[in-house]
């Protein structure tokens, strides 16, 4: 909550299991309009867990309150290595 008790407008959080399907079609799309689809990005695509998170990386999540939400993926890095580019 903010100081005048309103919900702030963007919340910073990680993955969570039932953001999966938001991580598989924000980024899904992305990538499609960019470049061409490959197994790899599927087996990302379909296990962020398992292919990010277990493998020391995170997945932010910008949660706008008005707009959904969009994701600031870093695969492969830890917190105080990321780099300072998100993805649109």
């Amino acid at each position: 909550m903010t100081s005048q008790g309103q919900e702030p407008a963007v919340r910073i959080t990680t993955f969570r299991p039932e953001l999966a399907p938001a991580f598989d079609r924000l980024n899904r799309a992305w990538i499609a309009s960019r470049f061409t689809l490959e197994p790899r990005d599927e087996a990302y695509l379909g296990d962020p867990q398992g292919h990010v998170i277990d493998q020391g990386g995170e997945v932010f999540f910008a949660l706008y309150s008005s707009l959904g939400f969009q994701q600031l993926p870093f695969p492969g890095r830890s917190p105080t290595s990321m780099p300072t580019c998100t993805w649109s």
